[in-house]
C-alpha cells in the first residue's frame, strides 16, 4: 500500500498528461482539419478563378486581332483613295478575298456617314442601301472615332443569323472619317475554340456581350434564339466589370455550383465557368475523410502514427500532381498567348515566362536577372537614345505598386541590332494584402510604330502641300478679282457704243441688224452679271466674317422676301420648319439662303405644284440644314461639278444663270467651319444642305 501512492499520483499524472495529450491531438487535429480545408478549397476556386482569367485573357486578344484587322484593311492607302472619292463599289473589291483569309468574317459591309449601306461582300441586294444608323456599333464609332465591338444580334442580310461586329471608322489621311467598315462575325466560327477549353467533368465554359445575351454556351445553338442572361447575378457582376469566383446555390433546388466569372473589361463582355460543386470539391471531400480518419486512429492508437504520416505523405504527393498537372496546363495556355507573359518575385528573379516573352525581350530569365536588362540590354526610351533607368522598368514599378499600362520602350541590342519596339503592361500580385510578385505581357508594336511614322511623314508632306495649295488659291483670287475689275470699263464701252450707234443709225438698220444689238446688249448683260459675280466670290475670300448668333428662321424669312421681290416663286409652295440657330456672319448667310431658294425657285418652276421645303436639325456637334424641292433634280454622275466656279448641270436657254451661285454657297460655309452638299435624282428633285457648327448658347 506504500507503493500506491507514488502509483496513484503517476496515474493521475499518466491521466492528466493523457488527457492534455488528447486534448493537444484534438487541438491540433481541429486546427489542421480547418486550415487544409481552407487550403483545399482555395486552392480548388483558384483553379477555377485562373481558367477564367486565361479565357477572358483569350478572348480580348482575339477581339483584339479582329480590330487590327480591321484597322489594317481601312487603313490601306488605296482603299482609302477609293472612299474618298465616293468609289464606294470599287472600294469594296479590294475587300472581296477577305472573308477566305478570315473565315470566321462572314460579311463586310461599308456604311457611310449617315449609317447608310453603300456596299457589302458578298453583295445582299435585300439591305443595299438600307440605313443601319440604329446600331449600337453605329452609334459608338461616330461618337468616339475609334473601333468597336458590338453586341450580339441578328444581322438583316440572308440568311439571318446570330453574328457580332467589330466596326472601325474608314479615315482620310487626314484623319476625317469618311465611313464605317463592318465586319461581321458568326458565332459559331468565331467561339470554336471554347470547345477545346477543358472546363472539368460536368464544367461548362460560356461568354456574354455587353447586354449579357449568351454569345457561346454548350446547352445552346450559337444560330439559334438570343438567350438573354441579364437575370444571371455573376453576370450581372461581369457587367458592372467584377470578377471573382463564387458557390452559389440552384435555383431549382438541386445541388451548389461554383461560378467563376472574369471580365473582357476593354470589350465589356464577359466569360464565366460554371461546375457542379460537389465535382469541384470532390478530391478536397476525399482528403478531409481521410484526415478526419487518420486522426481518429491516431487518437485510438499511437501505433498507426506511421502509416497516417505515410498516408499523408502519399497524399500530399497525390495533391502535388495534381498541382504539377494543373500547372502543366496553365503553362500550355500561356504557350499559347500571341502576348509575351513574365512573373517575377520581390527580389525580381524570375518565376516565370513563355515562350513569346523570351523572343520579345530577347533573353531567356537565366541570362540575366530583370534588374540589368536596361543595362545589359539596350533599353532606351521612347527617344530610342536615353537608357531606360532601371527603377522604371515595368515589372519594378508593379513590385512598387503601380499599375502600367500600355507604355512603350525602345530595345536595341545584339539580337536585334535594326532595333525593336515594345509595350508593356505590369500589374503587382497581392498575397493578403502584401505584394509578393508582379506580371508583365509584353506586346512587339515594331510595325505599329513603323506605320505611325509613314503617316507622320505623309501627314507632313500634306501639310506642306496644302500651304502651297492656299497660297496658290490667294493668288488666283487676288488675280480672278483684277481681271473681273479691270474688264467692266471694255464693256461698259462697248455697250455705249453700240447703243450710240443703234441710236445714230436707227433709220438705216433693217431687222436683223437691230436683232444683232440685242444680242450684244444681251451678252454685255450677261458678262456684267458675270463679273459681278466673279467679283463677290473674289471678295468672299478676302472679307472678315463678323460672327454673332443668327435666328435663322428670321433669316429665312427676309431671305424669301427679297428672292419674291424679283416677281419669283410666286406660285411656289413653301414650307418652312422650326430651323435651329445658327453663329455666324448674318450677311453671309443670308447669301446662302438667297442662293438656295432661288434654284430651288428657278429649278422647280416648271411644275404643275412647285414645292420647296426648308428645314434644319442638331446632329454630332453640328447644325445641318436643307432646301429640298420638287424640280428637275439633276444626275449625281456629275455631282463633282456641282459647286464648282461656271460649272452647270443645265442649259443656260432652259434655267437663266451664272453658275455661281452654289461655288458661292460653299465658299461662305466653308469658311464658317462648315460643309455644303447635295442629293438628287433627275425629274425627282433635288435636296441642298450646308452645315455650321452648333451655335454657342
Amino acid at each position: 500500500m506504500k507503493h500506491l501512492a507514488p502509483w496513484g499520483y503517476l496515474r493521475w499524472e499518466l491521466a492528466v498528461l493523457l488527457v492534455v495529450g488528447a486534448a493537444t491531438i484534438i487541438a491540433t487535429g481541429v486546427f489542421s482539419y480547418r486550415t487544409i480545408d481552407l487550403e483545399l478549397t482555395q486552392s480548388a476556386l483558384s483553379r477555377r478563378s485562373a481558367l477564367s482569367y486565361l479565357a477572358a485573357n483569350l478572348l480580348a486578344e482575339k477581339f483584339d486581332r479582329l480590330v487590327d484587322v480591321g484597322v489594317s484593311l481601312a487603313s490601306r492607302v488605296r482603299f482609302r483613295e477609293l472612299v474618298e472619292a465616293g468609289n464606294w463599289t470599287e472600294a469594296i473589291k479590294i475587300l472581296r478575298g477577305v472573308p477566305e483569309d478570315f473565315p470566321f468574317i462572314d460579311r463586310i459591309t461599308l456604311n457611310d456617314l449617315k449609317g447608310t449601306l453603300v456596299a457589302d461582300v458578298p453583295a445582299s441586294p435585300a439591305v443595299s442601301g438600307g440605313n443601319f444608323s440604329h446600331r449600337d456599333w453605329y452609334r459608338v464609332v461616330m461618337s468616339t472615332g475609334r473601333p468597336y465591338i458590338s453586341q450580339i444580334y441578328m444581322r438583316s442580310a440572308p440568311p439571318q443569323t446570330n453574328v457580332f461586329v467589330a466596326a472601325v471608322p474608314i479615315k482620310t489621311a487626314t484623319g476625317e472619317m469618311r465611313g464605317i467598315m463592318v465586319l461581321q462575325v458568326r458565332l459559331d466560327r468565331f467561339f470554336d475554340w471554347i470547345a477545346g477549353v477543358d472546363a472539368g467533368p460536368g464544367g461548362l465554359l460560356y461568354v456574354v456581350d455587353r447586354r449579357a445575351v449568351l454569345a457561346s454556351h454548350p446547352k445552346f445553338q450559337p444560330q439559334g434564339q438570343l438567350v438573354d442572361y441579364s437575370g444571371v447575378p455573376e453576370v450581372q457582376r461581369i457587367l458592372h466589370g467584377k470578377r471573382g469566383v463564387d458557390v452559389i446555390d440552384n435555383p431549382g433546388g438541386g445541388e451548389k455550383r461554383v461560378v467563376a466569372y472574369e471580365p473582357v473589361a476593354k470589350y465589356e463582355w464577359g466569360v464565366v465557368l460554371e461546375q457542379p460543386a460537389a465535382t469541384v470539391f470532390a478530391a478536397r471531400g476525399d482528403q478531409l475523410r481521410r484526415i478526419l480518419l487518420a486522426y481518429m486512429l491516431i487518437f485510438l492508437l499511437v501505433v498507426v502514427v506511421a502509416h497516417y504520416a505515410a498516408r499523408v505523405a502519399f497524399e500530399r504527393g497525390q495533391s502535388e500532381a495534381a498541382l504539377l498537372r494543373q500547372a502543366t496546363v496553365l503553362q500550355s495556355i500561356l504557350d499559347s498567348l500571341g502576348d509575351g507573359v513574365t512573373v517575377a518575385d520581390r527580389d525580381m528573379r524570375v518565376q516565370l515566362m513563355n515562350p513569346v516573352a523570351k523572343r520579345i525581350i530577347g533573353l531567356a530569365p537565366d541570362e540575366a536577372p530583370p534588374a540589368n536588362w536596361a543595362a545589359v540590354e539596350g533599353r532606351y526610351e521612347p527617344d530610342m537614345v536615353t537608357p531606360f533607368p532601371t527603377e522604371r522598368l515595368f515589372i519594378s514599378r508593379a513590385l512598387n505598386g503601380e499599375n502600367v499600362d500600355d507604355e512603350e520602350m525602345f530595345v536595341r541590342n545584339r539580337r536585334f541590332p535594326e532595333g525593336r519596339w515594345i509595350s508593356g503592361t505590369a500589374r503587382p500580385i497581392r498575397s493578403d494584402g502584401v505584394i509578393n510578385q508582379a506580371v508583365v505581357v509584353w506586346r512587339d508594336i515594331t510595325e505599329r510604330r513603323l506605320a505611325e511614322n509613314e503617316i507622320r511623314a505623309l501627314n507632313a508632306k500634306l501639310a506642306e502641300r496644302a500651304e502651297l495649295l492656299e497660297a496658290t488659291n490667294k493668288d488666283l483670287e487676288g488675280f480672278s478679282y483684277s481681271v473681273s475689275h479691270d474688264l467692266r470699263a471694255p464693256l461698259r464701252a462697248i455697250d455705249g457704243y453700240a447703243k450710240l450707234i443703234e441710236d445714230g443709225y436707227a433709220s438705216k438698220l433693217d431687222a436683223e441688224g437691230r436683232r444683232l444689238f440685242g444680242v450684244v446688249h444681251r451678252n454685255v448683260h450677261k458678262m456684267a452679271l458675270l463679273i459681278d459675280d466673279l467679283l463677290e466670290f473674289s471678295r468672299l475670300g478676302r472679307r472678315e466674317i463678323v460672327a454673332a448668333r443668327v435666328d435663322m428662321n428670321r433669316l429665312v424669312q427676309e431671305a424669301l422676301w427679297e428672292v419674291r421681290a424679283t416677281g419669283e416663286g410666286m406660285s411656289s409652295t413653301i414650307e418652312v420648319a422650326n430651323l435651329p440657330p445658327a453663329w455666324g456672319d448674318r450677311a453671309l448667310l443670308k447669301q446662302v439662303w438667297i442662293n438656295l431658294l432661288s434654284n430651288a425657285i428657278k429649278f422647280s418652276g416648271a411644275r404643275d405644284k412647285p414645292r420647296i421645303d426648308v428645314a434644319g436639325s442638331i446632329d454630332a456637334g453640328e447644325t445641318i440644314y436643307s432646301v429640298k424641292d420638287n424640280g428637275v433634280g439633276f444626275n449625281m454622275v456629275y455631282y463633282n461639278k456641282l459647286f464648282g466656279v461656271f460649272q452647270r448641270l443645265h442649259r443656260a436657254e432652259e434655267f437663266p444663270g451664272t453658275g455661281v451661285g452654289l461655288a458661292i454657297i460653299q465658299r461662305v460655309v466653308g469658311r464658317h467651319g462648315g460643309r455644303a452638299w447635295a442629293d438628287g435624282k433627275v425629274d425627282q428633285g433635288a435636296t441642298f444642305y450646308f452645315s455650321l457648327p452648333v451655335a454657342a448658347a
